[in-house]
C-alpha cells in the first residue's frame, strides 16, 4: 500500500467510527425500546433488557456498516476536496481511477465486517433472541405475579396481587374469571401460594371469599373458603417447538431449506431471498464507497463545497436500498429469480463506473488546458 493510499485510507476510519457509532446509538435504541414495553410488563429485570439489548445490536449493525460506510466516503471526500487536498493529487497525475484503490479498500473492510454478521453473529444472536422473548411472553409467573398491578394470564380473567414475598407466597389476591359471560366468578384472598406439578399449575387460595353471579336469574351466591385451588394448567404454553424464521438460518441453510422448513409458514423464496441477502448487502458495503467517489469527482471544483453531488449521492444511496427491497421481494415471490438478488450491485457498480469514468475525463480535460496554457 503506498503512502498516499494509506493516508486516504486513515482518512476514512474517523468518519467511519463516528457515524457507526451515531447510526447504532440511534437504531439500537430504537429496537431496544420495543423490547423494553415487553420486558417490564412481564416483570423483568434490568439485567434481562441489558441482554436483550446485546442480542438486537447484531441486527443493528446490519444497517448501520453499510450507511456508515457510505457517509464516511461522501464526508471525507468532500473534506478533502474542499481543502483542495483531492484538487493537488489529481492535478499531479493521479487519476480518479488510482483514488478508487483506497476506497475499494475501505469497501473491503466494511464487506469483511458485515460478513461476519450476517453469516455468524445475527443467525446465533436472533435465534438467541427469538427464544428468550418466547420465554419471556409465555412464563406465566412473569405475566401473572406482579404486584400492584392488574394481570391478564388469558382473555377474560384479571388478576390483582397486592404483596408478595421471596419464598412465592402471595398476599391480598384477587381472580375475576369472566370467560363464562353467563356466570362469572370473583376469588378473594388473604393470601395464596403457586403450585406446580408438572404440567399442572394451581393458585391455591387460603382465607377467603367466592362469589357468582348468574346472570339469567341474577342470583348471587358467597362461599367462604378456608384453601380453594383455582387451577391455570390451561394458560400454560404446551411446549410446542418454535419455528425459526428465514433471518435466523445460517448461509447454507437458507439457500437450501429442507422440507421439514418449507412445511412451516415460510415459503422457499423466503428462504432464498434471506440466503442472497446475506451476502448482496456486504458486497454491496463494497462498491458503496465509489459510488460517493463518482458523486463528488462528476462535475467541477467548487470550494463551497458540493451540496448538490452530496445530495445526489444520498439519492443514489436511497435508490439502491429501494432497489434491494423489490428484488428481495421479486425473490420472495419466485425464488428461480434469484439471480435479480444481486442487480442492486451491479447497478451499483455501473453507477460508480461511469461517475468516476465522468469525472476522470473531466479532470484529464482540465489538466491538459493548463499544461498548454503554461
Amino acid at each position: 500500500m503506498s503512502e498516499l493510499n494509506r493516508y486516504l485510507f486513515k482518512q476514512l476510519l474517523g468518519p467511519f467510527g463516528f457515524f457507526a457509532l451515531v447510526f447504532a446509538g440511534v437504531l439500537w435504541l430504537t429496537q431496544s425500546l420495543r423490547l423494553f414495553d415487553t420486558l417490564i410488563s412481564n416483570g423483568q429485570s434490568a439485567y434481562a433488557f441489558f441482554e436483550f439489548s446485546a442480542l438486537v445490536l447484531p441486527n443493528v449493525m446490519l444497517f448501520v456498516i453499510p450507511l456508515a460506510t457510505f457517509a464516511a466516503s461522501l464526508y471525507t471526500l468532500n473534506r478533502l476536496y474542499t481543502e483542495s487536498e483531492l484538487v493537488v493529487m489529481l492535478m499531479s497525475g493521479r487519476s480518479p481511477w488510482a483514488l478508487a484503490r483506497p476506497l475499494l479498500m475501505f469497501g473491503g473492510f466494511a464487506m469483511a465486517s458485515l460478513l461476519i454478521f450476517t453469516l455468524y453473529l445475527i443467525p446465533v444472536s436472533r435465534t438467541q433472541l427469538e427464544d428468550r422473548l418466547l420465554e419471556v411472553r409465555t412464563e406465566l409467573t412473569n405475566s401473572l405475579i406482579v404486584e400492584g398491578q392488574f394481570g391478564h394470564p388469558a382473555r377474560g380473567v384479571t388478576t390483582f396481587i397486592r404483596d408478595t414475598n421471596t419464598d412465592g407466597e402471595m398476599a391480598g389476591i384477587f381472580i375475576h374469571d369472566a370467560r363464562d359471560a353467563a356466570g362469572p366468578v370473583t376469588y378473594s384472598a388473604n393470601r395464596a401460594v403457586l403450585v406446580k406439578n408438572g404440567s399442572d399449575v394451581q393458585i391455591v387460595m387460603f382465607d377467603g371469599v367466592m362469589q357468582k353471579l348468574a346472570l339469567p336469574t341474577e342470583g348471587f351466591s358467597t362461599l367462604t373458603f378456608e384453601r380453594l385451588a383455582f387451577d391455570l394448567s390451561e394458560f400454560v404454553p404446551t411446549g410446542k417447538a418454535r419455528r425459526r424464521k428465514p433471518s435466523e438460518y445460517f448461509l447454507g441453510e437458507a439457500l437450501n431449506p429442507t422440507q421439514a422448513d418449507l412445511s412451516g409458514p415460510w415459503k422457499r423464496g423466503q428462504f432464498i431471498a434471506t440466503g442472497h441477502e446475506k451476502l448482496v448487502t456486504p458486497l454491496l458495503s463494497l462498491v458503496l464507497p465509489l459510488v460517493a467517489l463518482g458523486s463528488i469527482l462528476a462535475g467541477s471544483f467548487r470550494r463551497g463545497g458540493f451540496s448538490v453531488r452530496m445530495t445526489m449521492g444520498v439519492g443514489l444511496l436511497i435508490f439502491l436500498q429501494v432497489l434491494m427491497v423489490v428484488t428481495r421481494s421479486a425473490v420472495s415471490d419466485n425464488w428461480e429469480v434469484w439471480p435479480l438478488s444481486y442487480l442492486p450491485v451491479l447497478v451499483a457498480v455501473l453507477i460508480s463506473g461511469f461517475l468516476i469514468f465522468l469525472g476522470a475525463r473531466t479532470k484529464g480535460t482540465k489538466r491538459a488546458r493548463l499544461e498548454t496554457a503554461s
